[in-house]
């Protein structure tokens, strides 16, 4: 991938003469014409100024004032023009051989690479991309684009060792040295932190330009300081500084910090970029800087990475013709050979771990997989096994004195001659590990054998020994190191440490249980650690666990780990009310979080971004379907919520193959869990069995009477004490044990005012006949009815009046009554006037399958749950549940219940009772309060009371079934599956 800008200045010193004022050729035309002017109007206009010559003479005078006025800033501007041509024949010599001089010492690396164990030449075709932690999700830019643009930037380049920081630096550099032209700053300043770091932190005035001239490289010395003064006062440079992680000394490290972003604000024309890892930054950033990532290497950059590291260091490389195929065969073969070899797709994304295979590759060695045993197999120098115990020595002794180079004339003779290129010249006559990776592994392989683990014990709150300490705990025992950590959590520091004790326990492959569950203790919510140095270690630790990818077909990379228990309770801790769906209890912190919900993927997503900076997603279904990413994930049965493509937000579950759905109902499950809450509510099945039977008792007595049968009216002659008695219901205190959410209180207020007005038109247009054929049915059902509620097996109702004798009269009449006149039972005919009379009698004031079921309670309380196989007559798939437990609770959600204006008695408790199902799903759905079993039967059984028979009211039934589902979970009746994987990208 190679770089470019779009964008050409034009310097003004090169144009002419300063921005605004003519070139010196238009300047002489202007003059010339300014002379010839007065004579060509005398000629012309000579009879004019013969007459009048006085005049003629006045103008001529000023004419020439105003012309002299002109052209004294032309003089200026010539003198000026003189002045800068000079200086900018002197600034151009020495600006092409300062260019030069660096871009030699830039490609030096190629040049030398060939007879190193390990090479690493600077490839100038292939570039790392970055990311700015303010752009948008997955966005992967070039350097080159986010410099040299119309506004100067100050860029602090962040990432993991190994990441390719100080190439990308490096490559910009001689990018702008080799061709400079267009640039808006083609000037690079390429500066390594740690080789001024003493200097700025004791002379804290000393300017960018003086370093820069220090590090100019084979250049006049005398014109160097100015030269670079005049290019950073002219906003002409781009200002490369690498290594701010390396300056050991966080005092020292945050001094530096603050001298660039001193400089940057001093000298404003100037792009600037530093470059450090990111926990040395973190802890020393610079400010006004924006902060961008690098990124790990794409499959299309990985085949030309390594098709330039073999042209850099095989012969054809260096213009051997007869072979001049052998590099791009050989880096086709190697990438063919890392495309069969999954496991190495972490590695191959960062520079350095790619570098090393390719090195290990042209030894002819198998690479491992694993980061450390890269570095062991580039270590072990071929051909120098003298050399392995002197470099861990000095590696150690580096480590300790906080160095990352040392003279050469102090170094052991078997060293001096570069160590198989693991050891790199530097300028000064020192020498440096050609990566600080190098340094560190050896330094921890030393300790691992030797000692002293003291070195690391007691620097566990010190950046520069972190990645030694990782490294040492990878092959050692990591418990010492996690116990100085925990010791270390509350002072001063603790966060480091605590993020370096989870870093080690995840590098540890047997640490202490003992010691994990400590760890891990101190970590979760309520612990006594400060919160907030909590909250900064678990984002550092949960920033480095995502790290582990592997890139994917859509050019994207996955993490491997699902979002673990540890990860997911920081997130709670942030931001509560996102629980997952199961039963409460102690879980293995590594392992993967399960029961999460679409919402709660969506929000931990945000989450982890605003946390790490970072610019993660969830991973697209084509992603996950790829039966090579699926091998990589945990056994489990995992399903994962995904994003359907990349132009889709809301998620949906991914299943694996032949897994069932967890959001799968069966209408049979949902009936028996419905049937099994039906026990208690039999105090208000009773209830509503007395209103309907009091309403009934009410218009057959009124049938009764407006009929003139006196037959009828002996047969029903103790329907009145019956309805007397079933009066005195209210008072009786009956109610007190109902479901409260029935608002069986308002049914009762409503049926006994709907009563009253339906009682004078109750008859209309009934015969007489068909009056008391009807009152007579009525007063059959009612004795039924009545009679089943009183002779139930658990007893009658409690408080309820005691209608026995009457009721018992009232069935001996009936009884006598039918046997008299067996046709007035037979049936009230379908007549009109006789539908409209039996419609409102059995128009009570509450939903309609309630009503149907309070007719027959208590043989018929099932009815409650009739219609649920009716609305999945085929399907046992819950299809409204995930949308159901991720919406935000209103009124406005489900059926309007109060337009019925065929019902407003009805409508006036439906919506009422709605408002209750409304409050009841966002207890039970929501999470806003703890899981309760109560609420959740509750809303299941309101939710079925209020819906009539038309299709909208569906809805109500998948409440019901969505509160059967989340009880089943939250019972652990059925256990949780759904999990988050993370992808970038």
């Amino acid at each position: 991938m190679t770089e470019t800008d779009d964008t050409v200045r034009t310097d003004p010193a090169a144009s002419g003469g300063p921005e605004g004022t003519p070139p010196r050729r238009a300047r002489r035309l202007l003059w010339v014409v300014a002379l010839l002017l007065p004579p060509l109007l005398a000629v012309a206009l000579w009879p004019i100024v013969a007459a009048n010559i006085a005049i003629a003479v006045v103008l001529l005078l000023c004419y020439a004032v105003v012309a002299a006025f002109m052209a004294a800033p032309g003089r200026r501007e010539r003198r000026r023009d003189r002045a800068e041509r000079k200086l900018t024949r002197s600034s151009g010599r020495f600006g092409e051989a300062y260019a030069r001089s660096l871009a030699a010492e830039l490609r030096g690396d190629a040049r030398q690479a060939a007879p190193a164990a390990f090479a690493a030449p600077l490839l100038e075709d292939v570039a790392v991309d970055v990311t700015p932690r303010d752009g948008g999700p997955g966005e992967r830019v070039p350097l080159s684009s986010l410099i040299g643009g119309a506004e100067p930037c100050v860029l602090a380049l962040v990432g993991e060792p190994g990441g390719g920081r100080t190439a990308l630096l490096r490559r910009t550099a001689l990018r702008l040295a080799l061709s400079p032209d267009g640039a808006r700053r083609p000037v690079p300043v390429l500066l390594c932190l740690r080789d001024h770091a003493a200097r700025i932190v004791a002379e804290p005035g000393t300017g960018l330009a003086e370093l820069a001239a220090a590090s100019a490289g084979k250049v006049p010395a005398d014109r160097a300081p100015d030269w670079f003064a005049e290019r950073l006062a002219a906003g002409a440079c781009t200002v490369l500084l690498d290594g701010l992680d390396e300056v050991a000394d966080l005092a020292d490290r945050r001094a530096v910090a603050a001298w660039i972003a001193r400089q940057a604000r001093e000298l404003p024309g100037n792009d600037v970029v530093v470059a450090a890892r990111a926990a040395a930054y973190r802890a020393a950033p610079v400010e006004g800087a924006r902060v961008v990532e690098t990124r790990g290497l794409t499959g299309e950059q990985v085949t030309a990475f390594l098709r330039g590291w073999y042209r850099a260091v095989e012969p054809a490389g260096r213009g051997a013709a007869p072979v001049e195929d052998a590099p791009d065969r050989a880096a086709g073969e190697l990438r063919e050979r890392l495309r069969a070899a999954p496991a190495l797709d972490g590695a191959i994304a960062a520079p350095l771990s790619l570098t090393m295979i390719a090195n290990l590759d042209r030894r002819g060695a198998v690479p491992p997989a694993d980061r450390l045993a890269l570095l062991a197999a580039v270590c072990d120098v071929p051909g120098a096994p003298d050399a392995a115990g002197p470099l861990r020595e000095l590696a150690y002794a580096m480590m300790r004195d906080r160095v990352r180079d040392v003279p050469r004339d102090g170094l052991d003779p078997v060293l001096r001659g570069g160590a198989g290129g693991l050891l790199a010249e530097r300028p000064g006559d020192r020498a440096a590990f050609a990566q600080p990776a190098f340094q560190e592994y050896l330094a921890a392989e030393r300790i691992a054998a030797d000692g002293p683990v003291d070195a690391l014990t007691g620097s566990v709150t010190d950046d520069w020994w972190r990645e030694c300490a990782l490294m040492y705990a990878a092959r050692s025992d990591a418990g010492p190191l996690v116990r100085a950590c925990l010791d270390a959590a509350h002072g001063a520091g603790g966060a480091v440490a605590l993020e370096l004790a989870l870093a080690c326990a995840d590098e540890g492959d047997e640490l202490d249980p003992a010691l994990r569950a400590e760890l891990n203790a101190l970590l979760a919510p309520g612990s006594d650690l400060d919160p907030a140095r909590r909250a900064e270690a678990g984002a550092a630790a949960t920033a480095r666990r995502l790290r582990q990818t592997f890139p994917v077909a859509s050019g994207g990379r996955l993490c491997v780990q699902p979002v673990s228990e540890a990860m997911y309770a920081q997130f709670l801790d942030a931001r509560p009310g996102h629980d997952p769906d199961r039963a409460p209890g102690d879980r293995d912190p590594d392992a993967a979080v399960t029961g999460v919900r679409a919402e709660d993927a969506v929000a931990f997503v945000d989450w982890v971004n605003g946390l790490t900076g970072g610019r993660h997603r969830l991973p697209y279904r084509a992603e996950v379907e790829d039966r090579r990413v699926r091998d990589l994930l945990p056994p489990g049965g995992h399903c994962l919520w995904v994003r359907p493509d990349a132009a889709a937000e809301a998620p949906v579950l991914w299943r694996p193959p032949d897994a069932p759905d967890p959001h799968a109902l069966s209408p049979g499950l949902v009936a028996r869990s419905l049937d099994a809450d039906l026990p208690r509510i039999r105090a208000s099945l009773a209830a509503m069995s007395l209103l309907w039977a009091r309403t009934v008792a009410v218009f057959a007595q009124r049938l009764a009477e407006e009929s003139g049968d006196p037959e009828a009216a002996r047969a029903l002659a103790r329907l009145p004490a019956v309805a007397a008695g079933l009066g005195e219901v209210r008072g009786s205190g009956l109610l007190d044990g109902t479901v409260p959410e029935l608002r069986l209180d308002l049914a009762y207020d409503l049926e006994e005012q709907r009563v009253r007005d339906a009682l004078p038109s109750l008859a209309g247009n009934l015969k007489p006949g068909q009056a008391a054929a009807l009152a007579r049915v009525l007063g059959a059902e009612l004795v039924a009815g009545l009679s089943s509620l009183l002779d139930a097996p658990d007893g009658p109702p409690a408080g309820l009046p005691d209608l026995g004798p009457a009721l018992r009269d009232l069935a001996a009449g009936l009884r006598r009554d039918r046997r008299r006149h067996p046709a007035a039972y037979a049936g009230t005919g379908e007549t009109a006037p006789v539908r409209l009379a039996r419609a409102t009698v059995d128009d009570v004031a509450v939903g309609e399958r309630l009503r149907r079921a309070f007719r027959t309670v208590p043989h018929r309380a099932e009815t409650l749950i009739d219609g649920v196989t009716a609305a999945w007559p085929t399907a046992a798939q819950l299809t409204g549940l995930p949308h159901l437990l991720g919406i935000s609770w209103t009124p406005l959600l489900l059926p309007d219940r109060a337009g019925q204006p065929e019902r407003p008695y009805a409508a006036r408790w439906s919506q009422t009772v709605n408002e209750e199902v409304v409050r009841l799903a966002g207890e039970v759905f929501d999470r806003s309060t703890p899981f309760d079993a109560r609420a959740a039967r509750t809303l299941r059984l309101v939710a079925l009371a209020v819906p009539g028979a038309s299709v909208a009211d569906k809805v109500y039934i998948d409440i019901a079934a969505a509160a059967v589902w989340v009880e089943r979970r939250r019972t652990g009746r059925t256990q949780p599956v759904e999990s988050i994987v993370l992808a970038t990208g």
